[in-house]
């Protein structure tokens, strides 16, 4: 090849070499600039741009970056004016020429800016704003003016977009110092703003176009859309959320901002004049909420017990707010109404309820108000303070009180549970209400029921005045009636303490009052019969709760007809009845008991493991034969007993029992009772005379009756025994007969005058007679009924 012809060939290779080293140098020239920051002259004329324009920006560092351009690593833009507030940024990057940042030409009239992190202090103390992401095209003024062209913000909870042109910073001192008030406002506002978005589980998108001086507001011209599918903020859940607003000549429109589920929608329409502070606004519902609320999220905050709404809201509402204010809420002045359609809490479901409503200073008020169940309504005036979570109302209801006082004390120790209406109960009352606390109900009022069951038992009316004061709920002035009688008096139930207090006259049937009274007393008078309605007055204070004993209470019958305990029966009873701690005592016992009279007093202290108890009894002249049917069904036993008796013991075994007594039959016919009965099949003579007098002295201890003397005057013939009933049912006694014993001459022959002497044996349900001495005389008499009773024995005797 000639010297010609390479020449192209070398050139295209040099060029090529060239090439390479350019990329070489260039790269490695970037690499430089990455790694170790821009030489000192180009830095020098970046900060010296800055200072012409007025734009006090300080940064740690600044660096090449291929694909960002220059980038400055902890940077603070302080604005001009005097101004406290800063932005702080880890990172910024500017889209710059670099040939003509080496040229030394370097001019930052327009910059494209890219920052990460940048938090905006207003120099108060107060938590800076946060964005962060940013990407803007800044436009630079001179003198310090900055204004924003283009910009993608992220924020927490929101997405920004913006187009046109927004100033940035360059106000005059006059503007500052005339704006700081408003400037303040708006920090406050942008704060309280930011720690809402924040909330939202779904970034808000937000577009905004228009042209933005904050010196100069009334000037603005702005336009937004605001979009968010699906929205979620705090514990609200909505299919779509979407607006427009408006800023121009100095209002503020929002021409839309709608809340959208599948089945309707909320919409609400707001116009704010800046100068005057307070916006006006107009808001809609028309929807079926569903799972407007989620569920998990509100009970891991807390707020598990929200009310659900499964049917239709409708609501209207206009009234004003101040947007600046600390809380918006709270601002809101308006009026409106609403209805709502199948409402559940707390196991409770209403129909529909309707208000007009009242928002004044945080608070919603319903000074008109009406709620429906499927049995009952409630009407009055109600108002609600969501800061306090307290309710004051004025409310007439016939809505069932036990499902209502469910919402208030949804737990199982609630009175009101076992309170059924077949009527609906009128009640009316005033007060306060903290749906937050357990014991916030506070209110008066009456009430008027009628035809409702209460723990079983029938009540056909209860009137009277009521206070709720917490879990204390006081009846004043009650007159409650049962078909055989009434209640009349005070009472008062407290379910922290499970206990009711009551001053109460009744001359109803106890064991349907003791059931209304709950299973304490129920227990304590089970065994008590009360066959006609006693006049009882009741006082003090007894336990709701059946494992709990009754502090200091007191139940005095001032009469009873008809009374009925264990096998006995008696009429015209009085007593008094005292509870006090875990002990019983049952004093002045007074009461006919047929034919005769009872009286006596019995303790019960069931507060030591022991479980003492005693009692005294006393009766005179009582009919043997009605008594001893009632006991044990014995037929043909006549006579009448007088008698007493001391005893005491414990619950936890009969061996501790001890005690003494008496007892005598006057004019009786004792034969019909098995146990003499026997005696008489032996004896026929015993059969064919009435006892004009039966006696006996007794003593208990070491788990047996001992019978001291019984003795037995059937005229001519008499017995006289004595021995031991052992609490096993096994009998040890000693019968003897005397003839003529209560004669002078019987007494001093009573050796020789003893007709026969038996032992009793066995037990009680098989007996065995056993004689133990008959004369030779009696057998010649009686021999057959001798020898059918123990022929053996009587052959011995021979």
């Amino acid at each position: 090849m000639t010297v010609r012809a390479r020449r192209p060939f070398l050139i295209l290779r040099l060029l090529r070499r060239l090439a390479a080293l350019a990329v070489l140098l260039a790269v490695s020239a970037a690499a430089w600039l990455h790694f170790h920051g821009l030489p000192g002259r180009w830095r020098a004329a970046v900060v010296h741009e800055l200072d012409r324009q007025g734009v006090a920006l300080t940064f740690r560092s600044l660096h090449w970056d291929l694909f960002r351009g220059i980038v400055a690593r902890e940077v603070v833009y302080t604005p001009s004016g005097g101004r406290p507030w800063r932005a702080r940024m880890e990172m910024l990057s500017f889209n710059v020429n670099l040939a003509s940042l080496a040229a030394g030409r370097f001019a930052l009239n327009e910059a494209v800016a890219e920052a990460e992190r940048v938090t905006l202090d207003s120099g108060d103390g107060e938590l800076p704003l946060e964005i962060r992401r940013a990407e803007a095209t800044v436009k630079l003024g001179g003198g310090g003016r900055v204004e924003l062209r283009r910009a993608e913000l992220e924020i927490p909870g929101i997405r920004i977009g913006f187009e046109g042109r927004l100033v940035l910073a360059g106000a005059s001192e006059a503007r500052v110092a005339s704006a700081s008030p408003a400037a303040a406002g708006g920090w406050r506002t942008a704060r309280a703003w930011a720690a809402r978005l924040a909330a939202f589980h779904h970034p808000l998108d937000l577009r905004l176009r228009g042209d933005l001086d904050p010196a100069n507001s009334s000037a603005a011209s702005l336009e937004g859309w605001l979009d968010a599918r699906p929205f979620a903020w705090d514990v609200w859940r909505a299919a779509r959320v979407h607006g427009k607003v408006i800023l121009r000549d100095g209002l503020v429109t929002l021409q839309w901002f709608s809340v959208e589920t599948e089945e309707g929608r909320a919409t609400l329409w707001a116009e704010w004049p800046l100068r005057e502070g307070r916006a006006r606004f107009e808001f809609s519902a028309d929807l079926v909420p569903g799972e407007f609320v989620d569920r998990a999220e509100a009970a891991a905050k807390g707020r598990g017990e929200l009310p659900r709404v499964d049917g239709r809201i409708e609501a209207r509402l206009r009234g004003t707010l101040d947007p600046r204010a600390e809380s918006i809420w709270r601002s809101v002045e308006a009026d409106g109404n609403a209805a709502v359609r199948n409402v559940s809490w707390r196991g409770e479901t209403w129909r529909e309820a309707q208000m007009d409503l009242r928002f004044l200073g945080g608070a919603i008020e319903a000074p008109r108000f009406f709620v429906a169940q499927d049995a009952g309504r409630m009407i009055g005036a109600v108002s609600f303070d969501p800061a306090s979570a307290t309710a004051t109302f004025d409310v007439t209801s016939t809505l069932d009180v036990s499902r209502f006082m469910q919402l208030l004390y949804p737990g199982p120790k609630n009175w009101f549970r076992g309170v059924r209406f077949t009527r609906p109960p009128l009640v009316r009352l005033a007060g306060t209400w903290n749906v937050r606390d357990p014991n916030g109900l506070h209110a008066e009022g009456d009430f008027d029921w009628q035809e409702w069951f209460v723990n079983g038992v029938v009540v056909r009316s209860a009137k009277g005045r009521a206070r709720f004061d917490g879990r204390r709920f006081t009846f004043l002035g009650v007159d409650l009636q049962r078909d055989e009688g009434g209640v009349v008096g005070n009472f008062t139930l407290d379910f922290d303490k499970q206990v009711a207090e009551v001053a109460l006259t009744t001359s109803v049937d106890i064991a349907p009052l003791s059931r209304i009274l709950g299973p304490k007393v129920e227990e304590a008078l089970r065994d008590y019969r009360f066959l006609t309605p006693p006049f009882v007055e009741w006082k003090g204070a007894m336990a709701l709760d059946s494992s709990r004993a009754s502090d200091d209470f007191e139940a005095r019958v001032v009469r009873a007809g008809r009374f009925g305990v264990w096998r006995f029966e008696g009429t015209n009873v009085s007593a008094t009845a005292r509870f006090r701690g875990k002990s019983l005592e049952i004093a002045q016992l007074r009461a006919g008991l047929y034919g005769g009279a009872l009286e006596g007093d019995a303790l019960f202290d069931f507060s030591t493991p022991r479980q003492d108890w005693a009692f005294r009894l006393k009766t005179d002249r009582v009919d043997f034969e009605h008594l001893t049917r009632a006991l044990w069904d014995y037929e043909g036993v006549k006579g009448l007993m007088s008698g007493a008796a001391r005893m005491n013991g414990t619950m936890r075994s009969s061996a501790d029992l001890r005690g003494a007594g008496q007892v005598t039959v006057a004019d009786g016919v004792l034969w019909k009772i098995p146990l003499f009965g026997e005696l008489s099949k032996f004896i026929p003579v015993l059969g064919t005379h009435t006892a004009r007098k039966a006696a006996a002295r007794f003593t208990v201890g070491d788990e047996r009756v001992h019978v001291i003397e019984m003795d037995i005057d059937a005229g001519i013939l008499s017995l006289t025994a004595k021995g031991d009933y052992k609490f096993d049912k096994s009998l040890d006694f000693i019968v003897q007969g005397h003839f003529l014993r209560k004669v002078l001459l019987g007494y001093l022959l009573d050796p020789f005058t003893k007709p026969f002497e038996y032992h009793l044996g066995g037990k009680l349900n098989d007996r065995v007679w056993k004689p133990r001495f008959i004369p030779k005389e009696l057998l010649l008499q009686f021999g057959d009924e001798f020898k059918d009773a123990s022929g053996a024995a009587a052959a011995e005797k021979k």
